[in-house]
């Protein structure tokens, strides 16, 4: 069996637990920039980015985000977790780790979605995976919002 087939139960789980906590997330990843062996361009990478442009996870959860970013920083010994995004040493899969390890320490989420979640989107999972849970929440939701609207500046007339 390929790790492929081993892994694809894992990613259905996980795209699972996003609809529940992240709604929309399937138009806020990209998938032509998804990388799942890059901690700022994968899954969780895009969703809770520091500075990615459709980081959701950040937008719904701005006071848990924080808190996910300063414990992390915490734990290396770091003041202030701004220094962690400067250096690059923190990224958004790190974030989002810690921010769904979180609810499971919490009891909002089990230990079994917390681990389909992780291995779903730790190391080498293969992109297509992820494209495809993408491909097929599109599909059924073609009216979704695929980027953040932005405000345009108002011509005057002359």
């Amino acid at each position: 069996m390929s790790e492929a087939v081993k892994i694809r139960p894992a990613v259905k789980k996980a795209a699972k637990l996003l609809d529940e906590t992240i709604p929309g997330w399937h138009w806020r990843v990209d998938p032509e920039r998804l990388r799942m062996d890059d901690c700022s361009m994968c899954m969780l990478g895009q969703t809770f980015g520091a500075d990615a442009e459709l980081a959701i996870g950040k937008e719904l959860y701005p006071k848990e985000w924080k808190e996910a970013a300063q414990e992390l920083a915490d734990s290396w010994g770091m003041d202030d977790y701004k220094e962690a995004l400067a250096d690059k040493r923190m990224e958004g899969y790190e974030i989002g780790i810690h921010f769904f390890r979180t609810l499971m320490n919490e009891g909002k989420i089990g230990r079994a979605k917390f681990n389909d979640l992780n291995r779903a989107c730790y190391g080498f999972v293969d992109n297509c995976e992820w494209i495809s849970e993408i491909a097929d929440r599109r599909a059924a939701d073609p009216n979704g919002e695929p980027k953040p609207k932005r405000k345009r500046a108002r011509r005057r007339k002359a």
